[in-house]
C-alpha cells in the first residue's frame, strides 16, 4: 500500500521559502514521502507498461457510468481517443455470460474509427486527441 496524499501528487505539498529566500532543507518526513511517491510512480508506470492498468482522469470515468450500458446495447462514442471510455463501455457490454452488443468508436479530433463487437471481436480507434 502506498500512503501518498492527493496534495503531494499534485505538487501542493512542496516546501517553499519566502520570496527571495532559499526553501528550508527537507525533513526526514519529506524525504520519506518523496521515496513513497517515487515507488508509487514506478508501480504505476510498470503496471501501465504491462497492460494491467490504464490511467484515466476521474472526470472521464463518469460518462460510461451514467449511460448505464448493458449487454445488448449499441453505443456510438464520438470522442473515443485514446479509448479509455470506450474500454469502459466494452466492459459493460461484455458482462460475464451475457456478452452481446456493439460499440463504434470515432476519435473526436479526426483519425480512423474503430468498431468493437460483443462477440469478442475488437478493433481500435486511432489518431485524434482527447482525454479518453
Amino acid at each position: 500500500r502506498f500512503d501518498v496524499s492527493r496534495a503531494i501528487l499534485r505538487g501542493k505539498g512542496a516546501r517553499r521559502g519566502a520570496e527571495g529566500e532559499e526553501p528550508p532543507p527537507p525533513t526526514e518526513a519529506d524525504l520519506a514521502s518523496k521515496a513513497r511517491l517515487a515507488a508509487f510512480h514506478e508501480f504505476l508506470t510498470t503496471e501501465v507498461d504491462l497492460g494491467n492498468m490504464c490511467r484515466q482522469e476521474e472526470v472521464s470515468m463518469v460518462p460510461p457510468e451514467l449511460l448505464r450500458v448493458e449487454p445488448g446495447h449499441r453505443v456510438l462514442d464520438m470522442c473515443a481517443a485514446p479509448g479509455s471510455k470506450t474500454q469502459q463501455i466494452l466492459e459493460h457490454l461484455m458482462a460475464p455470460m451475457k456478452a452481446s452488443g456493439a460499440a463504434l468508436a470515432a476519435p473526436g479530433a479526426g483519425g480512423a474509427a474503430g468498431a468493437a463487437g460483443g462477440n469478442g471481436v475488437a478493433g481500435g480507434g486511432g489518431g485524434g486527441g482527447g482525454a479518453g
